[in-house]
């Protein structure tokens, strides 16, 4: 009995341990995947998404927290109602967004494992079986090392963490595990499953449709609105807001999608990736970039630009008194975690990314394209 409980405790601990430090390294990515589960779409939060960053640092220091003293053997109570309401809430968040399939990646392990919300609902139905006899038994769990070893192993997880943390979010995640890590290369990062002779995922979408006069609902199929003629019927009009896509069989998602640059109301993203030289500066907030960022930036693209390397400024709207290309927002906030973000790019491949306080000098950048 105590060497099962024991196992599963420490079963628990590194998943946790796990999915913190995950979480750490690329603190953004996590707020980023809160502000999709709080908006209007899905959970009807809007007021919490302003503090999708507190709430996302404040989970990942609960689970790093909970994980380091499960690991070592505690057997405080407390520790253990923490670590149950988590696992409660995590539960509820991916059931959620998996019947309504509403959120398709829960985030849970980052950019690092992608799990789909149903098979993290799952692990977290294992997670809650596994952690209901620790709290009931806690007093039969073997306590690690000498106190001075668990102070200083508490010490260290946390200090190791802030450090990730740090890095996260006031230069670039130290571990990159996006499809936008350098030496990748956005075109071929784009190819679909029938460009690569790999199967393809088949879907299905369900229409919610509404009766104008009874308000009466009904669901359908694509293929169900057409053989049965449905759009022939005026008083059934389809509710937009209520159209779902769902995965019939899973087959090759190509990593990158979305990748689509449009200037002055032209797309220009072939001809921008098959340039030998590009740097692209990307933000996906321009209104919060300091003007500090926006000094820095300019220098270089005055440099860059004498010698004859393609500078692009990318947002997902103009800016006043800047010329500007225009991309998607959730694809600036996945390119790079950075506002503003620098990359270099030649044919298509990702040479160098940087935070715009890490920027080396134009001759160094200029360097790199030699």
């Amino acid at each position: 009995m105590k060497f099962l409980l024991n196992s599963t405790r420490i079963i628990v601990a590194i998943l946790f341990l796990l999915s913190g430090f995950i979480k750490a390294i690329d603190p953004l990515g996590t707020s980023f995947k809160l502000t999709e589960y709080f908006e209007e779409s899905v959970l009807n939060l809007p007021f919490l998404i302003d503090y999708s960053l507190p709430i996302a640092l404040f989970v990942i220091g609960l689970e790093i927290f909970l994980g380091i003293f499960l690991l070592i053997g505690t057997r405080n109570k407390l520790i253990f109602l923490l670590l149950f309401g988590l696992i409660i809430f995590f539960s509820f968040l991916t059931f959620y967004s998996a019947y309504f399939n509403k959120v398709t990646d829960c985030g849970c392990f980052g950019d690092a494992i992608k799990l789909t919300p149903w098979e993290s609902f799952y692990k977290n139905v294992v997670l809650f079986v596994f952690i209901i006899p620790l709290i009931f038994f806690r007093n039969q769990i073997f306590v690690h090392f000498g106190s001075k070893i668990r102070i200083s192993l508490i010490f260290i997880t946390l200090f190791s963490s802030i450090i990730l943390v740090y890095f996260g979010l006031f230069h670039l995640p130290l571990v990159d595990f996006r499809a936008y890590k350098v030496g990748a290369n956005i075109l071929e990062g784009m190819k679909t499953a029938k460009e690569l002779g790999l199967p393809e995922s088949k879907t299905q979408m369900i229409y919610t449709l509404k009766n104008k006069k009874l308000s009466e609902e009904k669901q359908v199929t694509d293929e169900q609105y057409i053989n049965e003629n449905w759009w022939e019927k005026p008083e059934w009009e389809i509710d937009e807001s209520k159209t779902e896509e769902k995965v019939l069989t899973k087959g090759y998602e190509p990593p990158i999608k979305d990748f689509i640059i449009n200037c002055d109301a032209k797309e220009v993203t072939h001809d921008l990736l098959n340039q030998q030289k590009l740097v692209l500066i990307t933000s996906y907030k321009p209104d919060d970039i300091s003007e500090e960022a926006f000094l820095v930036l300019k220098k270089m693209k005055q440099d860059l630009e004498k010698e004859k390397i393609k500078v692009v400024f990318v947002a997902p709207k103009p800016l006043k008194n800047t010329q500007i290309c225009t991309m998607d927002e959730t694809v600036l906030k996945t390119m790079i975690r950075a506002n503003p973000g620098i990359m270099l790019i030649e044919k298509a491949t990702i040479l160098k990314e940087y935070h715009w306080r890490d920027l080396p000098s134009s001759r160094k950048i200029i360097s790199y394209f030699e």
